[in-house]
């Protein structure tokens, strides 16, 4: 799953709703295939063009769409939206 914005965003909300979007997508073809998720990579571009990836592991597979929600959501804190140099 992707999505891409015309904007930089960098209020957590506007993360966090978007996640949620995601995840909810990702649920459902994991849904379809019968599957789930053991890790999921979170990986955003940032406004000086470099990517940075979230992370987030779990010891079973997964598709219950408010935990992995959660998890990513908490992890948001470790978005660092700015320019690394």
């Amino acid at each position: 799953m992707s999505r891409a914005f015309a904007e930089p965003i960098g209020a957590a909300e506007t993360i966090a709703r978007y996640i949620e979007k995601l995840v909810v997508q990702l649920c459902e073809r994991l849904e379809e295939r019968g599957l789930g998720a053991r890790r999921l990579d979170l990986i955003c571009r940032r406004v000086d063009n470099d990517m940075q990836a979230v992370q987030v592991g779990m010891a079973m597979p997964v598709r219950d769409v408010k935990r992995l929600t959660r998890l990513l959501c908490d992890k948001i804190e470790t978005i660092a939206p700015g320019f690394s140099r």
